[in-house]
């Protein structure tokens, strides 16, 4: 192309590039060159040449399952970083944390190894050690967590806010007695949405009860057993704060099998606002987490560390949640709920 256009080779790449310290014509007239000989730039040649290689590392954590958080959030956040790298030319390539541990190799040893300028990680666990190392081979964001680093960038959303909103809105709803059903408090986001839980208890001047913050892992099964074994406890109780919709499903199937109504015997509130919370019957009150902006901001972050700043100390950027409000929440009628609950807990006795 070089010899074609006579120009030399660095000119030819700045043309490709749109440097501005090349003339318009010189660009148009390389760009079209490089149209007519169906040049395509090699990443890998320019990684070599500028020490960059325009790809981002984005890493799903080993199991989704038990992460208290949406499993939108992977495919939200990720397609909000996709857009704001894509308009930089950037690439991104996705790594389950699952088969990293298939190949016994950590999260950080796949971060050295792979050839990117950056790495976003959604949700991880501090198991993974993550916090242990103080220094990382590439600049670092991760989406919805939060450990100790000097040098790694976090975004996240407001889930104590999130916690309080869901707790306040049973409050309101005339609720006295609620329990917190949540995810692993090794998590970043169930100890804040427990402690927005407690929060609004406390806000209303109602005590926090540790046999009504009860915590499980991160699915519908385990969200049916959390709910017979609060009724096998005679535990009174009118309402529920779930710490997600997938829990919900689970606790909302136990209630029923018990013969209890949501929310006309428990009121429900929810948290991650998943699809699935306008198809239940009824449709569930939840918070919602702004995922997309998650990802586009974290994107942004890792730009700004890769292209100019990547020494600098770590940031953390919280977002807004909202309380979408539908039909799980209603006033409690109390005495009713109480004797059934109470036959309900002396069914449950006499089967054991």
């Amino acid at each position: 192309m070089a010899r074609r256009a006579g120009v030399s080779v660095a000119t030819v790449s700045r043309g490709l590039r749109d440097d501005p310290g090349i003339s318009l014509l010189t660009r148009k007239r390389i760009k079209a060159l490089a149209e007519k000989m169906s040049y395509t730039p090699s990443r890998w040649g320019a990684a070599l040449s500028s020490g960059r290689t325009r790809c981002i590392l984005f890493v799903v954590p080993y199991n989704p399952s038990e992460i208290p958080t949406s499993n939108l959030i992977y495919i939200q956040a990720l397609e909000g970083a996709s857009e704001e790298l894509s308009a930089y030319g950037y690439s991104i390539e996705i790594i389950l944390e699952k088969s990293l541990r298939a190949r016994k190799q950590n999260v950080l040893e796949a971060i050295t190894n792979a050839r990117v300028d950056g790495a976003i990680i959604v949700c991880v666990s501090v198991d993974d050690g993550l916090d242990r190392f103080k220094k990382f081979p590439v600049p670092v964001v991760v989406v919805n967590q939060i450990f100790k680093s000097k040098t790694v960038d976090f975004v996240v959303a407001d889930h104590r806010h999130g916690g309080f909103l869901a707790t306040e809105h049973l409050i309101k709803a005339g609720h006295t007695d609620i329990v917190h059903i949540g995810a692993p408090l090794r998590y970043h986001m169930s100890r804040e949405r427990r402690a927005g839980y407690r929060e609004a208890l406390s806000a209303y001047g109602l005590p926090f009860d540790p046999l009504k913050a009860i915590e499980t892992l991160h699915t519908m099964q385990h969200g049916q057993a959390a709910v017979e074994s609060l009724l096998r406890s005679g535990i009174k109780f009118t309402a529920i704060f779930s710490s997600s919709d997938v829990l919900s499903i689970g606790i909302i199937a136990a209630l029923r099998r018990n013969g209890l109504r949501v929310p006309e015997d428990i009121s429900i509130a929810s948290y991650d606002d998943e699809v699935v919370a306008t198809a239940m019957s009824p449709p569930l009150t939840s918070v919602r987490a702004p995922r997309h902006e998650m990802g586009k901001i974290a994107a942004r972050m890792l730009l700004e560390r890769i292209q100019s700043n990547p020494k600098a100390n770590g940031r953390i950027i919280e977002l807004k949640t909202t309380l979408i409000t539908r039909d799980t929440v209603a006033a409690p009628s109390v005495n009713k709920r109480r004797n059934k609950l109470k036959a309900i807990g002396q069914t449950s006795v006499s089967r054991m």
